[in-house]
């Protein structure tokens, strides 16, 4: 087996040497920019099945193949439903970010260990440890079916709505594709871009049988804490790798795809791709819709956020150094984790669209489509829909059912999930099962930590009510 050691040496230097070329790339990208609008200010970010091959040849002299689409698509990895993941071997290891992993390696753990504070090395394969219900999936087809899916549409009849007919050639298409042979045994989606422009279908092959192999320990994996974390050059060991065995219980063989160490780093100037599994995005959304993201949303939701960060955190130091509360605190420890990084990135949304050069180019963009799409009465009929929404905005942010806001709204919600199922007729199961939701949420609420959460939760409200409003009034 290949030495983890030296994969991890290979892995720093190649991780720091490519934060480093595109932090560069960034900043002379934000010194050289421009207040006009451009076609990338929606982003550089594409699918396999309709990559900018001409766009790659004018920008960067760089004239992939379809192979080398193939070797890359193949090579990467969708790990579980949360995160990116690669083939970095040609046995079957996988590297993803060390983050990425908190959730499921607790349950590995044997009498006595703590990977929180030893980290875990395979030094054998009989030493890797099976994750159960853990998986991969790896994107084997991706087909572009706009033109198939119109044609079907437009060649039928009238009896269906444009949106019903487009979703009857969705299904008919899915199922003609995976009768193919090459589609056989894999898990298909079916995807909509801009808003019904373009339609894409997708083929992944799942592993089931994925072993931990190395996992750093906390204070190297998780140095520097979540501002680390994507936000500059790190000094951490951010990473993971697991590895993917057979149905027959044997390591994969992946020597046809998988993305080998480059000792040396890249070079300066240098084309470089990140590939990954991306989240939806809302690049398109209209000025209108972003000026409540900007004045009320987004900072309602960060308020909420780091108000949760400054409570977890203090939960997490008094559990720490007690060794009875291991477990406790490396629970504690992934909450905060992935609440932070939410904080963070809204936090980061907040300070773009508070930036006067970014939110002009945004609303000269929405100028120039506007001018080339006809005097339709859209935008101003979508401008008047979101000023009604504004007086709303606290209630949508604030009185959704979460944990994170305690025990007392949630028990809120349940009283109310009761009233409703026995006015309309529900199934005595299920208002059977509400109640024994209200009895346990009723036998937890009060404790010191949940009036707690319960008076933050009356503060954000009272910071985010709309002036006039009267709602929490009534209710008394």
């Amino acid at each position: 087996m290949r030495s983890i050691e030296k994969i991890e040496t290979r892995y720093m230097k190649f991780k720091m040497s490519l934060l480093a070329l595109s932090f560069t790339l960034i900043c002379g990208w934000a010194q050289g920019q421009k207040k006009e609008a451009s076609p990338f200010d929606f982003g550089k970010m594409w699918t396999f099945e309709n990559p900018p091959k001409a766009w790659f040849n004018e920008a960067y002299n760089f004239n992939p193949d379809d192979q080398w689409f193939k070797d890359v698509r193949m090579s990467s990895l969708r790990f579980a439903s949360w995160c990116s993941a690669s083939f970095v071997s040609p046995n079957g290891l996988i590297m993803t970010n060390h983050h990425c992993s908190r959730d499921v390696v607790g349950a590995l753990q044997q009498a006595g260990e703590n990977f929180d504070k030893q980290g875990f090395h395979a030094k054998t394969y009989a030493d890797e440890r099976k994750a159960e219900g853990l998986f991969v999936e790896q994107l084997v087809e991706a087909k572009d079916i706009t033109d198939e899916v119109f044609r079907i549409v437009d060649n039928g009849n009238d009896q269906f709505s444009r949106d019903e007919a487009i979703q009857n050639a969705l299904k008919t298409l899915e199922e003609q594709y995976k009768a193919r042979p090459d589609w056989q045994g894999l898990r298909t989606q079916l995807v909509t871009y801009y808003s019904g422009g373009r339609f894409a279908l997708y083929g992944y092959k799942r592993y089931d049988d994925i072993r931990l192999v190395l996992l750093p320990e906390v204070d190297l994996g998780f140095y520097g804490g979540d501002p680390d974390n994507f936000t500059y050059p790190r000094y951490n060991l951010d990473c993971t790798f697991w590895r993917a065995y057979d149905e027959n219980g044997k390591p994969l063989n992946t020597e046809a795809h998988y993305f080998q160490f480059n000792e040396n780093g890249v070079k300066d100037g240098e084309v470089t791709f990140v590939v990954g599994n991306p989240g939806s995005t809302e690049r398109y959304r209209t000025v209108s819709q972003l000026k409540w993201d900007r004045d009320l949303r987004y900072p309602m939701q960060y308020r909420f956020l780091s108000n949760r960060v400054k409570i977890l955190n203090e939960e997490y130091d008094l559990l720490k150094n007690d060794p009875s509360k291991e477990m406790e605190a490396q629970a504690k420890l992934n909450m905060i984790a992935n609440v932070a990084n939410g904080e963070k990135a809204i936090g980061g949304i907040i300070k773009g669209m508070n930036d006067p050069l970014l939110f002009d180019r945004k609303i000269e963009m929405e100028q120039y489509i506007r001018q080339q799409s006809g005097d339709g009465p859209y935008w101003d009929e979508l401008n008047a829909e979101y000023e009604k929404l504004y007086p709303h905005t606290w209630p949508m942010m604030h009185l959704g059912p979460s944990g994170l806001r305690g025990k007392v709204l949630l028990l809120m919600h349940q009283l109310y999930n009761y009233e409703d199922q026995v006015k309309n007729g529900a199934e005595q199961a299920e208002i059977d099962e509400t109640l024994q939701n209200i009895n346990d949420l009723s036998m937890g609420i009060h404790t010191k930590d949940e009036r707690k959460l319960f008076n933050l939760l009356l503060d954000e409200i009272e910071a985010d009510i709309y002036p006039g409003d009267n709602t929490l009034t009534q209710l008394y």
